[in-house]
């Protein structure tokens, strides 16, 4: 029924044509070997206040958009 009920939402056959995963297995299991493998270092020891930041940067390096971020923030 959720796939159904947002149907129009989410461009299932756009994203497959892209090369994109849909299959939310893999989405879901990303979060552990890119962002968890950081975050549960032996030892390391993160601030509330910069763990949302760092795990941003971690996001951008995983998707391929990390030049694209540093050429947008140093046209800024």
């Amino acid at each position: 029924r959720y796939l159904d009920r947002f149907r129009n939402c989410v461009h299932y056959d756009a994203h497959r044509a892209r090369g994109l995963p849909t299959d939310s297995r893999e989405v879901e299991s990303a979060h552990r070997w890119r962002l968890q493998k950081r975050r549960k270092l032996p030892g390391a020891c993160w601030n509330p206040r910069s763990i949302n930041l760092m795990l941003a940067l971690r996001a951008l390096g995983a998707n391929g958009w990390w030049a694209v971020f540093w050429e947008q923030r140093n046209a800024a």
